[in-house]
């Protein structure tokens, strides 16, 4: 809540960048959707970019679409940001 609080009205002000990924049974665990992020030149882009200075991470259990099996997948959230002065 305190990030969207921040970037109301200032977003002008902000450089900011987003990794989501979701997996299921053997491809769920941290490790695997790193490395999965760090094969992909943008989502690799985010997390070496050292002009973000602020992170966020969020992980949240279940599939976000049905008919996967919910009961062993993850969802993965990378927020980076930079207040520009």
């Amino acid at each position: 809540m305190e990030r969207c609080n921040r970037l109301r009205g200032n977003l002008k002000r902000w450089a900011v960048g987003e990794n989501i990924a979701w997996g299921t049974s053997d491809r769920t665990s941290p490790g695997k959707i790193v490395r999965a992020w760090m094969r992909s030149p943008g989502h690799r882009r985010n997390i070496l970019d050292r002009r973000f200075d602020e992170l966020g991470l969020g992980i949240a259990l279940g599939a976000p679409k049905r008919g996967a099996d919910h009961a062993s997948a993850a969802i993965y959230v990378n927020e980076f940001g930079q207040r520009r002065r």
